[in-house]
């Protein structure tokens, strides 16, 4: 008797990052607000590129950037790829 694997095909429709949702699990843990001006300077990354995150504006992905949010949000929690970019699917999963 043989098994099948099935595999679900799950169509992508988006990419959006979530800076919000990392930015405020990093207040609730320090009790203090986070602005984007100390994720810059903590960071190197410009504080326009952070707002643009912040504000799921994506022109293009930037490996050095992602390394560096990666590390900042790494020091408060276990941040892992999928916390920062977060795929959506056809059917609404992410």
């Amino acid at each position: 008797m043989k098994t099948q694997l099935q595999h679900q095909h799950l169509e992508f429709t988006d990419l959006c990052l979530g800076m919000d949702v990392l930015i405020a699990r990093v207040e609730q843990i320090t009790g203090e607000r986070l602005t984007q001006q100390e994720i810059s300077q903590a960071t190197g990354i410009p504080q326009g590129t952070i707002s643009k995150w912040s504000n799921d504006y994506i022109s293009r992905l930037d490996k050095s950037i992602i390394i560096a949010l990666l590390n900042y949000f790494n020091q408060y929690f276990e941040c892992k790829l999928d916390d920062l970019l977060v795929l959506h699917t056809k059917d609404g999963a992410s």
